[in-house]
């Protein structure tokens, strides 16, 4: 129950890596589910509920986080994205540090 949907996401880790490309793949998925997994860990402090699921929690935030990695990482340096301007405030989620990741993320604990 815990180990599944993190291991749903290795196929598209290790299909990056072995392609060497990223493309097609939106980072915002990851934004989703680290903000979801993260809310529940924080969740659970208040309120308890299956440590299964806290695991599951747990596993899917490093799944994202390598994910999200791998797809900085082999993001190709001439896309769509990096040619036209985005219109999110100060490129959220649209940045091309991995460090800008993890600062957003840390804030976004203390915050929360």
């Amino acid at each position: 129950m815990a180990v599944g949907p993190p291991l749903v996401y290795a196929d598209q880790s290790v299909s990056m890596v072995r392609k060497k490309d990223s493309t097609g793949f939106s980072r915002d998925v990851c934004a989703i589910l680290l903000i979801a997994n993260i809310t529940r860990c924080f969740f659970w402090l208040g309120n308890r509920f299956e440590f299964a699921l806290l695991l599951q929690s747990i596993l899917m935030i490093l799944a994202q986080l390598a994910l999200l990695y791998i797809c900085i990482h082999y993001w190709p340096r001439i896309s769509v994205e990096s040619l036209t301007h985005t219109t999110r405030p100060f490129s959220f989620w649209q940045w091309h540090s991995y460090t800008q990741y993890i600062e957003f993320l840390a804030g976004f604990m203390y915050v929360t």
